[in-house]
């Protein structure tokens, strides 16, 4: 038999171990709950620290468009209705009249619209800038660049550096959105061998991230064109080439070309290693712009644009 104090003492061993075995279990989850809280709120820090500069900088982007840009949301227009749309507002002119005793005068004919007449129509009516508002904000911005149904629609700035706008805004406001600023060794009036524009490839799809896009040859069939805009004059932005380089490529973009037979070499080599193909067709006396932003295939990958630009303006 067993003695009954020897049955309670195995009980109080029993149970004891239990007790153990809940206050090690309990101790166990009080530590998982604690890693886990400290784990939420360094995630929460970490994505506000993150997050927070996008928001304002996407915001103060917003604002700065709602006072310098005017966009109207228009249906595909033919050719034909540009065209007429364009003869409506000669036609509203006022008329020469015949004066008695005068010689007859005939009415100057309205000219037929070139393909670029009818773009510049089309594009000026679609988006305009405030110039002068943006010369008050910073007197280093030189122009605008806009893609149609896409993020790319920002001021391009141009100050005394590479470095200062990779982390300001267009009015100097510190953020890591930075802006789209031009290279400084640039003249600001796009009159150089070639323009380099630069821009971050942000998270949020925003600055130059959509360029990346141009890896694929359904984007470039559905974004052939940019545009930018100064001052003086329109510029359509003809893209015929983009592909992958190493940071320290900027240096082979020839601001100016030594000869036609260089430039003739690249922009051949650059055909040859885009990612996708255009039939845009690059004339010895053409000026060309390139974009750069960042890529993340290998350390320190860019991806870069090309594009011809055209003058839309006299």
């Amino acid at each position: 038999m067993i003695d009954k104090n020897e049955e309670t003492s195995t009980n109080k061993s029993s149970e004891s171990i239990s007790d153990n075995k809940k206050t090690g279990k309990n101790w166990f989850l009080n530590i998982l709950a604690a890693i886990l809280f400290i784990s939420f709120v360094v995630f929460g820090v970490l994505f506000f620290k993150e997050t927070i500069p996008y928001w304002r900088g996407n915001k103060a982007y917003t604002d700065m468009n709602k006072k310098a840009v005017s966009i109207k949301t228009l249906e595909p227009l033919s050719a034909e209705a540009i065209s007429e749309a364009y003869m409506q507002t000669q036609m509203a002119l006022p008329t020469a009249t015949n004066v008695p005793g005068m010689p007859k005068m005939t009415p100057t004919p309205i000219p037929t619209l070139t393909a670029d007449q009818i773009d510049l129509f089309r594009i000026n009516a679609l988006i305009r800038i405030d110039f002068d508002y943006l010369q008050g904000v910073n007197t280093d911005i030189v122009g605008w660049i806009f893609m149609e149904r896409e993020n790319i629609n920002y001021p391009i700035v141009k100050g005394q550096n590479n470095y200062f706008y990779l982390t300001h805004l267009p009015d100097k406001t510190p953020n890591r959105l930075g802006s789209i600023f031009m290279d400084f060794r640039n003249e600001p009036d796009f009159s150089d061998d070639t323009t380099v524009l630069f821009g971050h490839n942000m998270l949020d799809d925003s600055m130059f991230a959509p360029l990346e896009n141009y890896r694929e040859q359904w984007y470039y069939d559905e974004h052939p064109y940019l545009y930018i805009f100064t001052p003086d004059a329109t510029y359509r932005v003809e893209v015929f080439a983009g592909y992958l380089v190493e940071a320290n490529d900027i240096g082979s973009l020839h601001q100016s070309f030594e000869s036609i037979e260089e430039k003739r070499d690249f922009v051949a080599k650059s055909i040859l290693r885009s990612t996708f193909e255009s039939n845009v067709h690059i004339d010895d006396d053409d000026r060309i712009v390139s974009l750069f932003t960042c890529a993340y295939d290998f350390s320190n990958a860019r991806y870069v644009v090309h594009g011809k630009l055209v003058q839309l303006t006299p």
